[in-house]
């Protein structure tokens, strides 16, 4: 880790993500492409409440379903602890990195119980949580199947490793915002998601490895 940054890296690409949970860079290393939007602000992570529930904060924002983004990250070994706008609590983000991908999963919550003593309801109330958030550069080709963004210098696929996550992506000017979601009445925890970056030529070797990986339909 460099000083207010964090690097997620492997034997293809390189993920930069600042201390303050923002995403910086996303290099795919054959080609030393850069594929990230610069100057977008976007958080790796975020979580959704159905409403706030935290007794400090509930009665000065709307009574509403609000997603909070990531505002601090540290890594503790394979882990990632993630804070967040006016929720109190961690996220911890198993990270995966494999030579062809990096995985990331939601395994716990590090709560602060006076929050939610009072509250007879599953802790913390999250309803969803985002495992990832990437504003992807436009390329040539964008695959909605694969849920892939290419041209022939890089590939960028953001693709889950079950059922019950979440994938896709969402134009802007410019770039795409891909993504990875749990929710919590599908499946919230262990429940993994990956990012794979790599020329465009390796696309779908790296995809089978992942798959054979995670024991998926080939």
């Amino acid at each position: 880790m460099n000083s207010g940054t964090i690097i997620l890296e492997n034997k293809s690409f390189r993920l930069t993500v600042g201390e303050d949970a923002i995403v910086r860079s996303l290099i795919v290393r054959e080609t030393n492409t850069e594929c990230l939007r610069q100057g977008e602000e976007i958080a790796l992570f975020s979580v959704t409440q159905e409403r706030p529930f935290n007794n400090e904060v509930k009665l000065a924002h709307p009574n509403k379903r609000t997603t909070c983004q990531a505002n601090r990250i540290r890594r503790e070994g394979n882990a990632l602890i993630v804070n967040f706008e006016i929720v109190p609590v961690e996220a911890v983000i198993d990270v995966k990195e494999a030579d062809d991908y990096i995985a990331f999963a939601l395994t716990g919550f590090n709560v602060r119980s006076e929050h939610y003593d009072n509250l007879k309801m599953d802790k913390p109330p999250v309803s969803e949580l985002r495992l990832l958030q990437l504003p992807v550069m436009n390329h040539a080709h964008f695959g909605e199947w694969l849920n892939v963004s290419w041209d022939e210098r890089a590939a960028v696929n953001v693709l889950a490793a079950s059922p019950y996550a979440i994938v896709d992506s969402e134009r802007r000017k410019g770039y795409r915002v891909m993504t990875a979601d749990v929710r919590r009445d599908l499946k919230l925890k262990n429940c993994a998601a990956a990012l794979i970056a790599v020329p465009a030529a390796r696309l779908m070797d790296a995809i089978d490895r992942f798959e054979r990986d995670y024991n998926l339909p080939l």
